[in-house]
């Protein structure tokens, strides 16, 4: 059976998409009342339930939440602009603190008094704003500004939108959803798009603007474990760019001349801008060996575990902390967990890594009292930590002689939640 933890996202919070509906559908076959349906129903597969007779209403939890307009934009054939839940569980957990219901992509989730007559009105006071990144907190900025009246100018080194948030989408389905929702949206509202093409102090300055909002992301530390800088040793950078054919992607540690081969099809055939499509091809190729060792079990090490473990990779995880992935919203962490040890993931906490070898990864460990080393097997060592704060990439454009305001993970790692909130407040306070 389930552990307590995963059951609760079995049910009463179903973690599977229409994870009730047969039940309806059974009950729907006996009885001449009207059924109702809930868990985890989005609009597409309500329609279906609908259509097909299988229940009579559908009914709807954390998509409201996400978007409490979703039913009026459905009504209005705007399917396009509904707001998607990413089902990260950020407003189950409140209750369990006793602490209002909020929601990791709708800022305005529980505050909607507050910012009503913000959001009804454009700005009193207009502004020229540079909005340094294209990422969910510099998306979030530029639409909202942009909703407010202000005119708006964003950057994007990169040719797409997204940032980390491209990379996100990979081992976890609904953030892609969100990542297209946000580049749809902003494309509609009146913001000037500089897309592969980076801040310089020469390039915002140049557009006199009243405030800057550097949305730059974070910086990654370099890792001083001895063996890091071994040839089949990846940071999350370099994975990134391996898999969605980055800049760097092609020199990346331990690509085979198959794997730089499969890169430059996946750019020239655009496969490696689409998460969905990049999902489909990283079962059949992957620069990376069979054993696989993550260093970090922090969120982005146990999506990195899931996603490998079900292709086919042998993984371990390594966390020094006693808990992983606590930076997760606690019912979606014993989900993960329990589908990640469903899945064969060897999860090592309290395990300090010490060395990198050419095969094997070493960590300590106190056990009683005494200090222990242990060895694992590794073809591949994925580095899932180490990013921080990013004050010199900020600093950068201080010379400005305007209002510099750092949002999301540039002024320290917040994930989906912390970008798409920073934004929102940074842009609704100008």
């Amino acid at each position: 059976g389930n552990p307590i933890g995963a059951g609760f996202t079995k049910a009463p919070l179903v973690h599977t998409e229409g994870g009730f509906v047969d039940f309806a559908a059974e009950i729907k076959k006996r009885v001449n009342v009207p059924v109702m349906v809930a868990g985890r129903i989005p609009p597409k597969l309500g329609d279906e339930l609908i259509r097909d007779g299988r229940a009579d209403v559908v009914s709807m939890g954390r998509q409201l939440l996400a978007d409490p307009e979703t039913v009026n934009k459905l009504a209005a054939g705007r399917a396009h602009e509904v707001r998607p839940c990413v089902y990260c569980y950020v407003c189950v957990a409140q209750p369990f603190f006793d602490q209002p219901v909020r929601c990791a992509v709708n800022p305005v989730a529980a505050n909607e008094e507050k910012y009503a007559e913000k959001l009804r009105t454009k700005s009193p006071t207009p502004k020229k704003v540079v909005v340094v990144g294209g990422g969910p907190a510099g998306v979030e900025a530029a639409c909202i500004a942009a909703m407010r009246g202000h005119e708006v100018v964003l950057f994007e080194k990169n040719r797409e939108l997204g940032g980390t948030l491209r990379f996100a989408a990979l081992p976890y389905e609904p953030n892609e959803k969100l990542l297209h929702w946000l580049d749809a949206r902003v494309r509609k509202l009146p913001v000037t798009l500089r897309l592969g093409v980076a801040a310089t102090p020469e390039n915002v300055g140049a557009l006199a603007p009243d405030v800057v909002l550097a949305a730059v992301g974070a910086v990654r530390e370099r890792s001083d474990i001895p063996g890091a800088d071994r040839d089949h040793v990846w940071d999350g950078d370099q994975l990134r760019d391996a898999l969605a054919g980055g800049a760097s992607g092609a020199s990346a540690p331990s690509v085979s001349a198959f794997g730089k081969l499969a890169i430059g099809v996946g750019r020239l055939t655009g496969i490696t801008n689409d998460p969905a499509k990049l999902r489909q091809a990283s079962r059949l190729y992957m620069p990376l060996g069979k054993r696989v060792a993550i260093v970090g079990g922090g969120l982005v090490g146990a999506e990195l575990a899931e996603f490998l473990a079900e292709r086919g990779r042998e993984v371990t995880v390594l966390e020094e902390e006693s808990v992983v992935a606590t930076e997760m919203a606690h019912p979606r962490r014993w989900r993960v967990l329990h589908d990640l040890r469903e899945a064969g993931v060897r999860l090592e906490t309290d395990a300090r890594v010490v060395e990198i070898g050419a095969t094997t990864v070493r960590f300590e460990r106190e056990v009683e009292g005494e200090r222990g080393v242990e060895e694992i097997a590794a073809d591949s060592v994925i580095l899932a930590r180490g990013l921080a704060a990013n004050p010199a990439a900020v600093e950068a454009l201080a010379g400005l002689g305007v209002p510099i305001v750092a949002i999301g993970d540039a002024k320290g790692v917040g994930y989906i939640e912390g970008a798409i909130h920073d934004g929102f407040h940074a842009a609704i306070d100008l």
